[in-house]
């Protein structure tokens, strides 16, 4: 999941529905897609994983604490999630399905 601020960048993304407790417009679930410059991609790398990236186990956060700028863009696709080793399975039954009815 992710919130965003008025201007369409991220503010923080998390595995568990945010903000806790409420319905707001600007949150949205996160299909993960990115285009770094060199250079941003370059310090990137050279960061350490942050604490939050730590507790949520999401990379994205590395670069908001770090004052990189993520921009989002909303799409009208409703994404599968592979969360578990459940869900990979379910993924791969609606793939073999798709591939049968070819």
């Amino acid at each position: 999941k992710v919130v965003c601020d008025t201007q369409n960048r991220a503010l923080y993304f998390s595995r568990s529905p945010i903000p806790y407790g409420g319905e707001i417009s600007n949150r949205y679930i996160h299909i993960g897609a990115y285009a770094f410059r060199r250079d941003v991609l370059l310090r990137y790398s050279e960061l350490q994983q942050s604490p939050l990236e730590k507790a949520e186990k999401l990379e994205q956060l590395r670069a908001l604490e770090n004052g990189i700028k993520i921009s989002m863009l909303e799409t009208g696709n409703s994404p599968l999630s592979i969360n578990t080793a459940h869900d990979l399975e379910k993924a791969r039954e609606m793939l073999a399905a798709k591939e049968a009815g070819k």
